[in-house]
């Protein structure tokens, strides 16, 4: 199904102009040799042009980037394999691998005559094309000075070039042009056809592709894909190590799983056009997540708005984008989609030399709309008013679960369980609760972490006997874990108050072991609340402490620990009760001159005021 997929994209982008026909391919070709008719060099020039590329947050670099050309496909495999008309400097000009401080002389002779034997087999298949055009190139190849004659024509530009290929990770690529044409090489008529041609020849076979259903000559071997994290080489979604012992029935490599060159040129042409596109890619951790549709609409791009808005997050076009899919969903369809449509989620992660997929999902457009209207209900809690009417991208939550608030650090598969919660309707593993509630021990409870606890409270089947977690503050709840984490803030607040800003607070102190073992720390912060309400104005003073015994008076006691759940309903109690000292609200009503009065079994934990 995903090969499917991957193939269904390549022929909409097909049919909308936006992707290379069958056999070729888009590269970034930074260097082109200029031929006379008689193979001598011309000029040797640079294609790279300084571009300004922006990043998300809306932050801009600059980088040199070399101009696109269509070519002919091709990548190197195992043996000697050109491509053709534009190559490496080993194949497109018998240049070896440079490696410095090289002192073994056999190792070095080695090299060289690997780096002309594959020129050589460069030049037999541009001469295996049979088109008189080529003949300038191929007199160019024969010539065993032609290094020299490069550096004599264009010595400032040879020199760049040499430095270039010295790099230890240099992706160099070189192909050519003839004096009089407007472009290089490859785009010549007379050369297309006859590539065409013979292209034509080689996909033509007896053997049915179990991928389209129909017959073509059967890939042995797929060619890499590049893909963040991965090898430099690339990686492959499909691979068969020969000799493994999986082969069935005598069959090798690809005839174990028959998929035909064209259904592979088309999947993994679709594959590298996701994971350049910004619109329909994201990185998560150290995978990558691709999204798409199967019919091109302008609601397709905003899903990638569900995963994290392109530019500055105060920019709210992706939020509106998101929010009109999700009023469409509740009408039970998607403007500008049937139901015969399909979207599609895919999340990849490079292992070695293949490509390990760690999610997959297909829904029609409305079911997904569906899912993530419940998902973002299940997120909803109240929030600072510059985040009001905002879904939160999961690229966000993501973030609020890694490490210094990098992506990049986090924990390995969480990406994926939480995309397929959002997709899936599914319940929220225990790890993204664990996770979260490891954060903050060390960081704060901001509203994306909130929201994210308050879904798995939502979603958790074994939590539903509890009362479900509202978007904002619960007075009536008397969960424990919910009422302590109330009673927490309180007590930050008055110590606030009362001191003002200080080095430490009790959050910074007390809230990891408040939030697990409580029955450790909270007689403590009730003695020392007493003494900081003793600090205040007496109407602040009441009002204060009123509300920490209405908290107290939802407590029987004061447990000694607080399972998982109730270490969420803690985070949730503590940040809603925040948010609900920041909330405007309506004057209240002359305060009681006493207080009410704790539990018993709480008071003795109160200091008395003799």
């Amino acid at each position: 199904m995903i090969l499917q997929a991957l193939v269904a994209y390549y022929d909409r982008l097909a049919r909308e102009g936006k992707i290379a026909s069958l056999g070729w391919t888009y590269r970034e070709i930074g260097w082109v040799v200029y031929l006379n008719p008689d193979g001598s060099v011309k000029a040797f020039t640079s294609t790279y042009e300084t571009v300004t590329r922006t990043a998300p947050k809306g932050k801009t670099h600059t980088e040199e980037v070399a101009k696109c050309f269509r070519v002919p496909a091709g990548e190197h495999k195992q043996g000697i394999n050109p491509r053709l008309l534009w190559d490496n400097p080993e194949y497109a000009l018998g240049i070896p691998k440079i490696e410095k401080d090289n002192t073994d002389k056999d190792k070095e002779k080695k090299k060289q005559e690997d780096a002309k034997a594959k020129c050589a087999a460069f030049a037999q298949r541009i001469a295996a094309l049979n088109c008189d055009a080529l003949a300038p190139i191929l007199r160019f190849l024969e010539n065993e000075n032609k290094l020299t004659d490069l550096e004599k024509c264009s010595p400032d530009q040879f020199h760049a070039f040499m430095q270039e290929v010295e790099k230890p990770k240099g992706s160099t690529l070189i192909t050519f042009r003839l004096v009089g044409d407007g472009d290089v090489v490859c785009t010549r008529e007379d050369v297309r056809e006859a590539y065409d041609k013979q292209l034509a020849t080689f996909v033509q076979g007896d053997s049915l592709c179990i991928v389209s259903g129909e017959r073509g000559t059967i890939t042995k071997t797929t060619a890499p894909i590049a893909l963040r994290n991965g090898q430099s080489s690339g990686c492959r979604l499909v691979a068969f190590q020969k000799n493994s012992g999986f082969d069935s029935y005598h069959k090798e490599q690809g005839g174990n799983a028959p998929i035909s060159e064209t259904t592979t040129f088309k999947y993994s042409a679709a594959l590298s056009a996701l994971l350049q596109s910004n619109d329909h890619s994201m990185n998560v951790g150290d995978e990558t997540l691709l999204f798409w549709a199967s019919q091109a609409n302008p609601v397709e791009t905003a899903f990638a708005d569900l995963f994290g808005y392109h530019a500055d997050e105060a920019d709210d076009s992706g939020a509106i984008a998101l929010k009109g899919i999700l009023t469409a969903a509740q009408k039970g369809q998607l403007p500008g989609f049937e139901d015969k449509e399909r979207f599609w989620l895919l999340l990849l992660q490079p292992v070695s030399a293949r490509i390990a997929v760690r999610l997959w999902v297909e829904q029609t457009p409305t079911q997904t709309a569906e899912h993530l209207r419940d998902w973002f209900t299940d997120l909803d809690v109240v929030k600072p008013p510059k985040e009001e009417g905002k879904p939160i991208p999961i690229y966000r939550l993501l973030t609020s679960l890694s490490p210094q608030g990098d992506i990049k650090n986090l924990p390995p598969r969480l990406g994926g369980e939480l995309l397929s919660a959002a997709l899936r309707a599914a319940p929220i593993p225990d790890s993204i609760a664990q996770a979260i509630l490891r954060r903050l021990k060390s960081e704060d409870v901001t509203f994306i972490r909130a929201a994210l606890l308050k879904a798995w409270l939502t979603r958790n089947v074994s939590l539903q006997p509890e009362r479900k977690p509202t978007p904002m503050l619960d007075p009536d709840n008397d969960n424990p874990g919910y009422c302590l984490g109330r009673l927490f803030a309180v007590l930050e607040k008055t110590q606030q108050e009362a001191l003002g800003n200080v080095n430490a607070s009790i959050k910074d102190k007390f809230y990891a072991t408040a939030s697990a073992d409580p029955a450790a720390v909270f007689g403590t912060l009730l003695r020392t609340a007493t003494h900081h309400e003793g600090k205040l104005p007496e109407g602040r003073r009441i009002n204060l402490e009123r509300l920490k015994m209405e908290i107290l008076g939802h407590l029987a006691d004061i447990p000694t620990h607080l399972e998982l759940a109730d270490q969420a309903r803690f985070a949730l109690g503590y940040y809603h009760q925040r948010q609900d000292f920041f909330t405007k609200k309506e004057k209240p009503k002359a305060a009681p001159e006493v207080a009410p009065e704790a539990p018993a079994a709480i008071q003795e934990d109160l200091p008395t005021n003799n």
